[in-house]
């Protein structure tokens, strides 16, 4: 019931289907249940084709993202579990060290070869579902074509008891998860470390592969501080023609996402929405918090879509100057803002290392105030019109004031001259009549009047 509403919600917002259309599939699911089915929400959608496909499978996409982190794996965790260790195939599985939305990670041994692995294998009640073997085989495939210091490799695929499974090189250390929640990360290491993984990232992106669920678990730190790139369950290979590669999908971990991915936007996404993830991780690691968090999944995608971080120096004063550059370029909304390369801002994170000057680059005062600007544009315009219209009274007003003390001025000139020339002729007709003092006194009256 949870992801029928979540799957509401979600095409409510999309404003895929009308509110009525929206409320008569609930009715039409209530009614079936009522007469003993158990009819599926998705099913009634697909039967009134009310979705396209590319909306069917952005949906689907979008519930997968929200129970990725949160699936409880109840039909796994009721079955006993075997205790280890256990043969599986030529391997002696040892220990449980992990588990994700599409499999289990153990740490094995490999009869044959007599090493340590880490092997993963789909999980049981996925090994008759074609899309999630297929996400597996994916994950696979695009470690295959990465061999990279900073990118655990992969050894070999294969099938045991119809379950698919991977082996990759075991990691003897810890997560940066780990070290963030211990607070054990000092800034330089920190930087270091994320150097390193925008080199791997720039290498896996050249071969087109993107990575889509950059986050400290997923990032494991060996013995000898190397860190290394883990779980490409979520990666998206460019070169794929596959329809579940370049749907609208929903995927990652939200508080790790980039604006484009919280907004449901993968034809938008290439390796810059790694860098923007890569970018959190630094902020993280610098600031101790994470830039965005909401009480509520949805309200951390708003703020990740709309808001601006808080920068790193209101946090932390300590924090250089040129990190704070770093991190908040890696951090713009616009893929077109930030770094284009992780190779770049690898490049960057060098350069401050060894205390030269990095690469400043559209990020003055300016840049970012009109770039916030244009999320008001519309108010803005209005704004600038009232402004305009408020100068333009004004302008009008002082100058309609000023002709009309002119005209006040010129009428009063022709009312004293129209005064002077009747007292004129009166004084000429006193003078007519002989009597002259009558006449000046009407002419000084004219004057000083």
């Amino acid at each position: 019931m949870l992801k029928d509403l979540q799957a509401f919600e979600y095409i409510e917002e999309q404003k895929w289907i009308s509110f009525d259309l929206k409320s008569n599939l609930f009715l039409y699911l209530a009614l079936e249940k009522c007469q003993g089915f158990n009819p599926s929400f998705f099913q009634l959608l697909k039967r009134q084709n009310l979705l396209n496909p590319h909306q069917f499978e952005e949906l689907m996409d979008y519930l997968e993202s929200l129970s990725l982190e949160k699936e409880s794996f109840s039909e796994v965790q009721e079955k006993e579990e075997e205790p280890l260790p256990v043969e599986f195939g030529k391997f002696l599985l040892e220990a449980k060290i992990g588990q994700g939305g599409m499999g289990v990670i153990y740490r094995a041994r490999q009869k044959d070869l007599k090493r340590v692995v880490a092997l993963k294998v789909l999980r049981q009640d996925f090994e008759n579902n074609p899309e999630q073997i297929h996400r597996f085989q994916r994950e696979a495939e695009a470690m295959a074509k990465l061999k990279h210091k900073n990118i655990i490799a992969i050894y070999e695929t294969g099938k045991v008891n119809n379950l698919p499974y991977f082996t990759m090189e075991y990691i003897d250390g810890h997560s940066l998860e780990e070290l963030l929640d211990k607070n054990s990360l000092d800034l330089f290491s920190g930087l270091e470390i994320v150097e390193s993984l925008a080199r791997a990232l720039d290498y896996a992106h050249s071969r087109g592969v993107i990575h889509r669920d950059i986050k400290p678990s997923n990032i494991l730190i060996d013995k000898d501080n190397i860190p290394k790139l883990t779980d490409f369950g979520l990666a998206k290979n460019l070169d794929s023609h596959s329809l579940i590669t370049h749907t609208g999908e929903i995927v990652g971990t939200v508080n790790y996402m980039s604006p484009e991915q919280a907004l449901g936007q993968s034809r938008n996404m290439d390796g810059r929405s790694d860098i923007y993830s890569l970018s959190i991780i630094l902020y993280q690691i610098a600031c101790g918090r994470l830039p965005f968090q909401g009480d509520t999944t949805v309200e951390t995608l708003r703020k990740i879509a709309e808001e601006d971080p808080l920068l790193p120096r209101k946090i932390r004063p300590t924090i250089p100057w040129e990190v704070e550059y770093i991190i908040m370029k890696g951090l713009e909304k616009q893929a077109s803002h930030r770094y284009q390369h992780a190779t770049d801002l690898a490049d960057d994170i060098r350069r401050f290392l060894e205390g030269e000057a990095i690469n400043i680059k559209g990020y003055s005062f300016w840049n970012r105030l009109l770039r916030k600007t244009e999320k008001y544009k519309a108010l803005l315009i209005a704004a600038s019109i009232a402004i305009f219209i408020t100068i333009l009274f004004l302008f009008e007003y002082h100058y309609s004031k000023i002709r009309i003390q002119k005209l006040q001025e010129a009428t009063k000139k022709t009312m004293r001259r129209t005064r002077m020339e009747a007292a004129a002729f009166e004084a000429f007709m006193f003078l007519e009549r002989g009597q002259p003092y009558f006449a000046l006194e009407k002419l000084n009256q004219a004057i000083f009047q």
